[in-house]
């Protein structure tokens, strides 16, 4: 996993940095937050665009609360490649759905700036003829 980037195979975290935000879950249910503060460990915290986690769990209601696993790859010495696994829960605040796939820009809301790029690019083709 490249830290500095986020785009190592799929990844798609646009900030992250080492803190000492918590210590672990004591009772083994993942969903229970802990207030005790700092344990004296590093954690790796990543943010992430709230669109693109919408996109990647579907609609989402204020209030819901779901587990998210996040999977990567730590590059040991070559050949290596040790896989990891953490899960985290995340706490939704107000309510959003993905992008509709008529908003080709983006920006949450279908409208001429959609239909302008979508007419600037009628007809033309991205097949490459070789």
């Amino acid at each position: 996993m490249e830290l500095n980037t986020g785009k190592k195979r799929g990844t798609f975290y646009f900030l992250c940095s080492f803190e000492d935000v918590a210590g672990p879950v004591s009772d083994g249910n993942d969903c229970n937050c802990i207030t005790d503060g700092p344990d004296g460990f590093l954690d790796l915290t990543l943010k992430f665009k709230t669109q693109r986690i919408v996109e990647a769990i579907g609609d989402v209601n204020d209030g819901d609360v779901r587990v998210l696993t996040l999977t990567g790859v730590l590059f040991d010495p070559m050949p290596f490649e040790t896989p990891i696994e953490g899960a985290d829960c995340i706490l939704i605040r107000g309510r959003h759905k993905p992008i509709n796939p008529a908003d080709i820009n983006k920006d949450g809301v279908v409208n001429a700036a959609d239909f302008a790029i979508f007419a600037q690019n009628w007809l033309q083709s991205s097949i490459v003829e070789e």
